[in-house]
C-alpha cells in the first residue's frame, strides 16, 4: 500500500517529468538536459514507490533512517547544482567583460 508521502513524492516526480518535458520542446533545454532530469525524476519516482529499495544503501551507509538519507543526498545535489551555476556565471561574466572591452575600445577609436 501506497502512503500518503509516497503518493506525493511519485506525482512530484511525474509533474517535474512533465516540466521537463515542454522546457525540451521550448528550447530552453539540451536534449542532453532532459535524458538527465528525467533519470533523475524517475529514480526519485522508483525511490518513492519502492523505499525498501534503499534500506541497503542506508544501512551500508550507517546512516539511521531513509529519510536522512534523502535529506543528506538533497543537500550534495544542491551544492553541487549552486557550484556548477557558479561555474557557469563566472564564465558568462568574463566573456560580457570582453565584450564590453571591446565595444569600448571601438567607441574611443570612432571619438579620435
Amino acid at each position: 500500500m501506497v502512503s500518503g508521502i509516497q503518493a506525493a513524492v511519485m506525482i512530484f516526480a511525474v509533474v517535474m517529468v512533465f516540466i521537463t518535458y515542454n522546457y525540451y520542446r521550448r528550447n530552453h533545454l539540451d536534449k542532453k538536459d532532459l535524458v538527465l532530469w528525467t533519470a533523475a525524476w524517475a529514480v526519485l519516482f522508483l525511490a518513492g514507490l519502492f523505499p525498501q529499495s534503499i534500506s541497503f544503501l542506508v544501512q551500508s551507509l550507517h546512516i539511521e533512517r531513509g529519510m536522512d538519507f534523502f535529506t543528506i543526498a538533497g543537500f550534495i545535489f544542491l551544492l553541487l547544482v549552486v557550484f556548477y551555476l557558479y561555474s557557469i556565471v563566472f564564465r558568462m561574466q568574463k566573456k560580457i567583460e570582453r565584450i564590453v572591452l571591446a565595444v569600448a575600445g571601438k567607441k574611443a577609436y570612432r571619438k579620435r
